[in-house]
């Protein structure tokens, strides 16, 4: 029981002191688990584009400058949605994909698009 109190009174002070020697440690540790639990955040919130990417490669056979260019299309929602507003909306012309790729690739976009607008 004194071990549990005292590792109580340790943490309390580890919160609560302002001095040079513990408030560095602190800080550094709060960075690490904000940053931490932002970066698992962003992955949730960018599934989709994530779950579009690997539909797109997953059904076309796609050559690596192809890949690299989906993957930087779909590396966020945001990015994705202006995709397909640029390409799939608006028509306009892309210089890597055309006709029947670009058309299924606009299919499975406008899917995830849906899904996050719902």
């Amino acid at each position: 029981m004194k071990n549990f109190l005292l590792l109580v009174v340790l943490i309390l002070a580890f919160f609560s002191i302002d001095h040079k020697i513990i408030k560095e440690p602190r800080e550094e540790l709060f960075g690490t688990i904000t940053h931490f639990l932002s970066g698992s955040i962003k992955t949730t919130k960018d599934s989709a584009a994530k779950s579009a990417s690997e539909r797109i490669k997953s059904k076309l056979e796609l050559t690596s400058t192809q890949s690299t260019y989906i993957d930087t299309h779909t590396k966020t929602n945001q990015k994705m949605k202006a995709f397909n507003t640029r390409f799939c909306i608006k028509n306009d012309l892309n210089l890597y994909f055309q006709g029947n790729d670009l058309r299924q690739i606009c299919q499975i976009i406008e899917q995830q698009v849906k899904k996050i607008s719902n």
